[in-house]
């Protein structure tokens, strides 16, 4: 467990998100070389461990997953995974073709006076900082409400943050804490359609809070006019 007063910084992660639809488990693989065009996307993969060696060797061509890495996410189906073995050293080459990258519906309307951008921007606050998480209500108003601010439409709903539940798991490696939360905040804020685009991410630690610095945008509506900017900073608290 990191000291109280100790600073850690994170703006990137060398973790890719691999996840299998079908599976629960959600795998972080670190990256050594990747290449991510419009149509296709190869990834150098150093397993850390039997199991994600495992994992990795058991896809199969076709598989549809979600792989997000640096920036960037999409629906894939798999296209080839190859063991290269040299000088003793083992790693997986993962070839995809990308399915969908734009994960924004084709439709989003606001809630009341809340507009659909402003929406987006409060489940981002949601899902970085925590802030409203979903809880039990019967108030009409309320569940209605709740099921647009978490995501209408959208590949993935927010609940909660996610940052509590992975310190929880990976808290007695701070570094390894942060950039695999990084790889994954950039996924969910994909998916979620809180953004199309992440522009900066940083999340710095410091026991018991998690500070955040985020920007991005969210996809322009109609051609002329600018796209609706999301900017945060705060803190998420890691320990309650």
């Amino acid at each position: 467990m990191p000291e109280d007063n100790a600073l850690l910084r994170c703006s990137g992660s060398k973790y890719a998100v691999i996840f299998v639809p079908t599976e629960t488990m959600i795998y972080y693989e670190p990256v050594e070389e990747s290449r991510w065009s419009v149509a296709d996307i190869s990834l150098l993969v150093n397993p850390e461990d039997h199991r994600d060696f495992a994992f990795l060797s058991r896809l199969q061509r076709g598989e549809k997953i979600i792989v997000a890495y640096t920036y960037k996410a999409a629906f894939c189906r798999i296209v080839d995974s190859i063991l290269l073995t040299k000088q003793g050293r083992s790693q997986v080459q993962v070839k995809l073709e990308i399915d969908e990258s734009d994960f924004t519906p084709s439709t989003e309307v606001g809630f009341s006076s809340t507009s659909a951008d402003k929406l987006a921007e409060l489940r981002a606050r949601r899902l970085l900082l925590n802030e409203n998480p979903t809880s039990e209500s019967s108030n009409i108003n309320a569940v209605t409400r709740e099921l647009f601010l978490a995501g209408m439409d959208t590949y993935l709903r927010i609940e909660r943050s996610p940052f509590p539940a992975m310190f929880q798991t990976f808290g007695n490696d701070p570094r390894r804490f942060l950039e695999i939360s990084w790889i994954l905040a950039v996924m969910q804020l994909k998916l979620s359609a809180c953004v199309e685009q992440v522009e900066q991410l940083v999340l710095t630690l410091q026991h018991p809070n998690l500070f955040i610095e985020f920007s991005g945008r969210r996809k322009k509506r109609y051609q002329n006019e600018r796209p609706y900017e999301v900017r945060i900073k705060g803190a998420c608290v890691l320990v309650t």
